[in-house]
C-alpha cells in the first residue's frame, strides 16, 4: 500500500510533457489581463492588510491608553479601605474632645494638636469632609436620620450634622448622617 502511495506521488511530480509546454505560451498571451487582474487583487489584498494592520496598531495604542487609566484610578483609590478604617478613629478623637474635662486644658490641647494632624494627613491622602449645615440634602452624600424645625431654614436643608460623611477624591466613603429640615 505504501508503494501505491509512492507511485501516485512520483506521477505528481513528473515535469510537464511538450503538450502542456505547448499549451502555456497560449495561456501567456491570452492572460495580459489575466496579469493586469492578478496585480489588481493583490494590490486590494495589500490595502485591505495595510488597513487590517493600521487598525491593530490603533487597537493596541487604545488598550494601552485604557490600561494606563486604568492603573491610574486604582492607585487613586488604592487607600480607600485604609481611610475607611481610619475615620471612626478620626470620630472617636472628636467625640472625645466633645466630652473632656474641663480641668485638663493641657490633654485637651493635645488632643486637638493629634485631630490636627490626622486631618492634614487625611486631606494629603484626598480625603475630604461631607456635610455642612444650610446646605440642601443629597441623597447621594447625605444620610438623613431625623427631620427637625430648621428655623428660617428650606425644606429639605441640613440642619445638623450628626456624624461627617467622608470622601477620598470624587469616592463617597461613607455618607454623612445628618438632620434634615422638614
Amino acid at each position: 500500500m505504501d508503494d501505491d502511495k509512492k507511485n501516485d506521488s512520483a506521477v505528481d511530480e513528473q515535469p510537464p510533457t511538450a503538450e502542456a509546454s505547448a499549451e502555456a505560451p497560449e495561456e501567456s498571451s491570452a492572460g495580459g489581463s489575466d496579469e493586469e487582474s492578478t496585480k489588481t487583487v493583490l494590490l486590494e489584498e495589500n490595502i485591505d492588510y495595510k488597513d487590517l494592520y493600521l487598525r491593530a496598531v490603533a487597537d493596541y495604542d487604545n488598550l494601552k491608553k485604557e490600561t494606563l487609566r486604568l492603573r491610574q484610578e486604582y492607585a487613586k483609590y488604592a487607600t480607600g479601605e485604609v481611610v475607611e478604617q481610619m475615620l471612626p478613629v478620626l470620630d472617636n478623637l472628636k467625640k472625645a474632645l466633645e466630652h473632656a474635662p474641663t480641668n485638663c486644658e493641657q490633654w485637651v490641647s493635645g488632643i486637638k494638636l493629634i485631630r490636627e494632624q490626622f486631618e492634614r494627613v487625611m486631606e494629603a491622602i484626598g480625603v475630604s469632609p461631607l456635610g455642612v449645615v444650610g446646605e440642601d440634602f443629597d441623597p447621594v452624600k447625605h444620610e438623613a436620620l431625623l427631620r427637625e424645625k430648621g428655623d428660617g431654614l428650606k425644606v429639605d436643608t441640613v440642619v445638623r450634622v450628626i456624624e461627617p460623611g467622608y470622601k477620598l477624591h470624587e469616592k463617597i466613603l461613607r455618607p454623612a448622617k445628618v438632620s434634615v429640615a422638614e
